[in-house]
């Protein structure tokens, strides 16, 4: 379940950065309900890596911070109020999620996927960020970045069987 949360999330995210680089509009609803998704992503993180000591439910824990605040932000955007606050707390907390789940050495390649989604997210919208002052639609290319990185951690996860 985690692997299909985090590909859908991704899938979101990403169509919404093509659609603003390609039409220049933002589609409905797609980036307001992505965290709603990296937060039932996160949540089993902690039983799917098999995870112990404060790991087991500071995760879980995170997932659902994810979750429930994504959930706000889905409705407020459905009600014609988008609350932004939801969506910087559903992204942060299934980022910190997927730091304490994948920080680990000798992790699998499914917690490096992890990792490289932390490492990717302030890379990825620095670099939206310089090219947003060329053309604001540009802005998109960097969180395109960040979806590619979930995508992997979700696809990672869907099929853990790969060799280390």
């Amino acid at each position: 379940m985690a692997g299909s949360a985090l590909i859908t999330a991704a899938a979101l995210i990403a169509t919404k950065c093509l659609a603003i680089l390609v039409t220049g509009d933002q589609p409905p609803l797609l980036f307001e309900i992505s965290p709603l998704f990296l937060g039932l992503g996160v949540l089993p993180l902690a039983l799917a890596l098999e995870l112990g000591g404060s790991r087991r439910w500071v995760v879980p824990a995170l997932g659902m911070i994810s979750l429930l605040a994504g959930a706000g932000a889905a409705v407020t955007e459905l009600v014609g109020e988008v609350f932004g606050p939801a969506i910087a707390t559903a992204t942060l907390a299934a980022l910190g999620g997927a730091v304490v789940s994948g920080w680990h050495p000798g992790g699998d390649r499914r917690k490096r996927a992890l990792i490289l989604v932390a490492l990717s997210a302030v890379p990825a919208l620095m670099i939206g960020g310089l090219l947003s002052e060329i053309n604001e639609r540009l802005l998109e290319i960097g969180l395109l970045g960040y979806a590619a990185a979930w995508g992997l951690a979700g696809v990672r996860l869907s099929w853990p069987s790969q060799p280390a």
